[in-house]
């Protein structure tokens, strides 16, 4: 990360000379951090992931460091899921999941009967409709067997790819930060929960992609508080100043990286002991920031 900043912020950037002197808080992540100098191994820094059966890369384990890293190690794992393609392959299976259900569904509705008026018939002709029947029966067996074993490997490899992605995310971290996120990972996938509209649920979640954000979120609570959010955005809005060190390109740059940050943050939606008014929850969703760089730019020229 510090190579990153390093090329769009110069050297010696001070806080105070990107900030309205105005501030009273904290920004979760402020336009000028102060990166630590500590440096570490290259063989500890540094991992190899596969993408695909021909290719590696090589990518970086996270060992903590200031608040923005934090969002940069989830920024960094959702990138390799995209070069992985697991999104994709998800969607795929769960497409195949959900179409051989619905065929296995109706194909049960399709069972073969035998004739309500059979014993009217004679025998010859009972015995050839029993021997009709039998067919149509193993016939509809076997393509029962075909669609429950088609929905069950759907099923397997829909979890076998939600493992793929939640192991990497745990790939990526230091052993001393593994803990805490493997918790949070159990907190959010095995456990019963609460949804946004205060309702119960004994059945957990399970591995799936909104388990995984509710663990990522949870996870990003050891250093940033609830309404991370909330304060990024009002930062940006109205403290960030450009300095004259920094060029105008770089500006626009930096500002359009915070803002990327915005969505990982916690927010106090997100806890459901704050109840929101719909007219300020859709105020706060329709806050869009790159719409104020100009403005906040034309104040400084």
């Amino acid at each position: 990360m510090s190579h990153y900043l390093s090329t769009i912020l110069p050297d010696g950037l001070k806080r105070q000379e990107t900030e309205r002197q105005s501030l009273r808080f904290s920004p979760p992540i402020p336009f000028a951090p102060v990166i630590p100098t500590e440096e570490v191994t290259e063989h500890e820094h540094e991992i190899k992931v596969k993408i695909n059966k021909k290719i590696s890369e090589t990518a970086a384990v996270f060992h903590g460091g200031i608040p923005e890293s934090y969002v940069i190690y989830l920024d960094n794992c959702a990138a390799l899921i995209r070069k992985k393609d697991l999104a994709t392959q998800y969607k795929g299976w769960k497409a195949e999941l959900d179409s051989a259900s619905e065929d296995l569904e109706l194909h049960l509705l399709e069972r073969p009967k035998a004739d309500s008026d059979e014993n009217s018939d004679s025998g010859s002709e009972n015995e050839a409709k029993n021997k009709k029947l039998k067919a149509s029966l193993s016939k509809w067996t076997a393509k029962e067997l075909t669609l429950t074993e088609k929905m069950n490997n759907a099923e397997k490899c829909l979890k076998r790819t939600m493992q793929e992605v939640f192991s990497l995310y745990e790939l990526l971290l230091s052993e001393g930060l593994r803990k805490n996120w493997i918790h949070c990972v159990t907190q959010a996938c095995c456990e019963a929960w609460t949804d946004e509209e205060g309702n119960e649920h004994e059945k957990p979640r399970g591995y799936t992609w909104d388990s995984l954000a509710v663990a990522a979120r949870n996870w990003l609570f050891c250093v940033f508080p609830q309404n991370a959010a909330e304060l990024q955005r009002h930062y940006m809005y109205f403290y960030v100043i450009r300095s004259s060190q920094v060029s105008i390109i770089n500006f626009f740059t930096r500002m359009d990286q915070l803002s990327s940050y915005i969505p990982y943050l916690p927010c106090q939606k997100d806890d459901l002991t704050i109840s929101f008014d719909r007219e300020n929850e859709q105020s706060i969703q329709s806050m869009q920031i790159s719409r104020h760089y100009f403005e906040l730019l034309s104040q400084e020229i």
